[in-house]
């Protein structure tokens, strides 16, 4: 049994199929979800779903891709992942040519499809055997973010910090999404046009999907993005000022304050306000605290 864990989570990856361990773990009562490997069908993710906890099946055979359907339906899967590297084994494909990526990119659709089909969370792309290659990792998280899974299977630590840079929006996307939402805000047409391009439904969907893909990252939803919002509409020199001292809304405010549309000029300056009072209490605060904190310490030394 291997043990992956998260600040939030702990996920067990067990080759055992009978019987299924209790996954105790001191410190902690159970962990989070079971990640199954070399899963080909619903027998075996039924099997794992006695614990009543989440699965994550990994699809690594040629058995399994052919049973997506049935596994992706399966109740108690969460998202369905990629082995690459074993399901080209099983195939024997040449790693690294351009006919078994061929291969591996219509396995990777189909889990695409029949993950979004059974309503589950974006599959997991596999891994990236290159543990030194950060330029080769972050090309193939980037892909796998475009191709439309929501992660990337790590085999070591180094790699974590790296598939998450990629897979956030890219700045220029938040940007667009952000005048998109604007716009129609302010204008509240089904369609019109926007730097020489047409913006329509499915258009402004991405562009809010792209704003609250951002901010589940720092756990923001949907409902909370547009309550933020109204909060801007109402309170937005204050919350700008104020967004200094707070962790997560210090880095949305600005993404918040302009899709909720803040002027530029009163955001400014809220903003130039809120650094200077963030500046004269953590920085002029504990200097002057010093004349209150030495004298108890020498007390507490006696």
């Amino acid at each position: 049994m291997l043990i992956s864990k998260t600040r939030s989570s702990i996920w067990a990856r067990s080759a055992r199929a009978r019987p299924w361990p209790s996954f105790w773990i001191p410190g902690r009562t159970t962990v989070s979800g079971i990640v199954l490997p070399k899963t080909e069908s619903m027998a075996q993710v039924r099997h794992a779903a006695q614990t009543n906890i989440p699965i994550i099946p990994i699809v690594e055979t040629a058995q399994g891709v052919l049973h997506l359907a049935e596994i992706a339906a399966t109740p108690g899967v969460q998202r369905l992942a990629f082995g690459s590297l074993d399901y080209s084994l099983d195939l024997a494909m040449t790693p690294d040519t351009e006919g078994a990526d061929l291969v591996l990119d219509h396995a990777r659709v189909q889990m695409l499809l029949h993950g979004r089909v059974a309503g589950l969370g974006q599959p997991l792309y596999g891994v990236f055997p290159g543990i030194q290659d950060t330029a080769g990792l972050r090309a193939a998280a980037i892909r796998a973010r475009d191709m439309g899974f929501g992660g990337l299977l790590c085999i070591h630590p180094t790699q974590v910090p790296v598939v998450h840079e990629a897979f956030l929006p890219p700045l220029a996307d938040l940007e667009w999404a952000r005048e998109v939402v604007r716009a129609h805000r302010d204008n509240g047409l089904a369609a019109f046009k926007l730097d020489g391009k047409m913006i329509d439904a499915p258009v402004i969907a991405r562009a809010r999907r792209l704003l609250v893909r951002y901010g589940h990252l720092v756990k923001i939803t949907p409902e909370r993005l547009a309550a933020l919002e109204e909060q801007f509409r109402k309170r937005g020199l204050y919350l700008v000022m104020g967004a200094r001292f707070v962790v997560v809304l210090r880095q949305l405010n600005g993404l918040i304050a302009g899709s909720a549309g803040m002027p530029f000029h009163r955001f400014l300056a809220a903003n130039v306000v809120g650094a200077l009072a963030w500046t004269a209490v953590w920085g002029a605060g504990p200097y002057l605290a010093a004349d209150v904190f030495v004298p108890f310490w020498h007390w507490l030394r006696g």
